[in-house]
């Protein structure tokens, strides 16, 4: 599994996130959209406006959800038991 956290400058809601991995030992990439371009655009043509943006990939495709959202975060980040 690879987890990619856009982020902007001063988030409160990207940095939730973070720590919401980091307390569970998850790993994580972070691409910071306000000094990434191509990363801006990517995120605004997947239909998002606003940071951070979670992008997962399972080995079966994407899955990608927006905000702080736990119940996301659990479905999609924590590791199959």
């Amino acid at each position: 599994m690879k987890i990619t956290v856009y982020e902007t400058n001063n988030c409160q809601r990207c940095r939730a996130v973070k720590r919401w991995l980091d307390k569970r030992g998850i790993s994580y990439d972070v691409v910071n959209a306000s000094e990434d371009l191509q990363a801006l655009e990517a995120i605004k043509a997947l239909d998002y406006r606003e940071a951070p943006v979670t992008i997962v990939n399972n080995g079966d495709g994407d899955v990608h959800f927006g905000g702080f959202n736990v119940d996301l975060l659990e479905r999609f980040c924590t590791p199959a038991a």
